[in-house]
């Protein structure tokens, strides 16, 4: 299953979705992936909290380090190569799909790799689905 990046930042970050992303990966048992452009993906979105004062900073680190260790021992990071950029742009130029770049990076690696999507954000569920993804909303 590839995790989008909201999932994986309201499961470190104290969010309204917490509670059910935490009991979610508590009982998924299936192995779990990220898009290499989450890894970024999640850094501008912890800075955009601290920005927006959502978070500290100490807390924004705190979460950066907790996701770098996730990293290394709970996720299989998939490679985004030049294909899935302009997969991504091919989508992102269709209007009525209504999607952001980073979303259609995120809906082309699990297109590739023929695999599940876990999101929580309902624009890229919908045309995930679509698109002919399986997808999961915890």
């Amino acid at each position: 299953m590839l995790l989008d990046t909201s999932v994986i930042v309201s499961a470190l970050i104290r969010e309204d979705a917490s509670e059910r992303v935490h009991s979610w990966l508590a009982s998924n048992r299936a192995p779990l992936s990220i898009a290499s452009w989450t890894i970024p993906e999640f850094s501008s979105a912890l800075s955009a909290k601290v920005r927006n004062r959502e978070i500290s900073r100490d807390i924004g680190r705190e979460a950066q380090e907790t996701f770098r260790y996730t990293i290394i021992t709970q996720l299989f990071v998939m490679p985004i190569e030049r294909s899935h950029f302009e997969q991504a742009s091919s989508l992102c130029g269709q209007p009525d799909l209504n999607l952001r770049a980073g979303d259609a990076l995120q809906i082309v690696a699990a297109l590739q790799a023929a695999m599940p999507i876990v999101t929580l954000d309902k624009q890229m569920a919908l045309t995930a689905r679509l698109l002919g993804l399986t997808v999961e909303m915890p």
